[in-house]
C-alpha cells in the first residue's frame, strides 16, 4: 500500500486456496522462534487472510515488535537468512524491516513486514484487512479492482500494484469510518 516503484517481478492471481492460513500458521511459528521475546503479535495480512478472495499466491505477513532494533540484530537477520528469508531492511521507506521469501524460481512466496508497537500502519492495515473480512460489497469491489488491473497490467507488476491505491484509500476512509 503505497506510491513507491516496485520492480516488476512475474506474478498471477489465485482463486482462494484454503492452505493458506495454514501456511501462514507455519510462517508463524517460524519468526515466533527466530525473533524471540521482541515479538507482540504476528498478523496474517494480505488478500490471502481473505476467505474467497483472488491473491498472488505468497503470504503477507505483519509482524509488531517492541523495539525494531532487535529485528535487525545480525543474529535475527541470520536466523532469517538460514530459514529461506532475505532481510530487505526499510524497503519501501515506512519505518520497518521487511524480509521476503522466495522459491527457487526466484518467485515471491512469503512477505514479512516487521513494525514497532505503535506505528500507524499497523492499524491502517488491520483496518482495511478486517473491513474487507466483514463488507461484501467492498470485498466485491477490490476483487473487480485487482481482476481488471491484472488483465491490463499483468506484464507492469509496479502498475498493478500502483492501481490499486486509489481504492484501497477509499475503503479504508470507509473502515476507519
Amino acid at each position: 500500500m503505497g506510491n513507491n516503484t516496485k520492480p516488476h517481478r512475474p506474478f498471477k492471481l489465485s482463486p482462494y486456496d484454503p492452505s493458506w492460513p495454514k501456511l501462514f500458521e507455519a510462517k508463524k511459528k517460524l519468526i515466533l522462534e527466530v525473533m524471540g521475546d521482541t515479538v507482540l503479535n504476528v498478523y496474517h495480512i494480505g488478500s490471502t487472510s481473505i476467505p474467497n478472495m483472488i491473491a498472488k499466491t505468497q503470504i503477507d505477513i505483519m509482524v509488531e515488535v517492541k523495539d525494531l532494533d532487535d529485528v535487525r540484530d545480525k543474529t535475527v537477520v541470520d536466523k532469517m537468512a538460514k530459514n529461506g528469508f532475505t532481510s530487505r531492511g526499510d524497503y519501501i521507506k515506512v519505518g520497518e524491516e521487511y524480509f521476503t521469501e522466495d522459491n527457487e524460481e526466484g518467485k515471491r512466496i512469503t512477505s514479512v513486514h516487521t513494525l514497532p508497537q505503535g506505528h500507524p500502519k499497523i492499524d491502517s492495515i488491520l483496518a482495511f484487512r478486517n473491513h474487507i473480512l466483514n463488507n461484501k460489497e467492498d470485498r466485491e469491489l477490490y476483487i473487480n479492482t485487482k481482476k481488471e488491473l491484472y488483465a491490463k497490467y499483468a506484464n507492469n507488476y509496479h502498475k498493478y500494484d500502483s492501481g490499486k491505491s486509489d481504492v484501497i484509500n477509499e475503503i479504508l476512509k470507509r473502515a476507519k469510518g
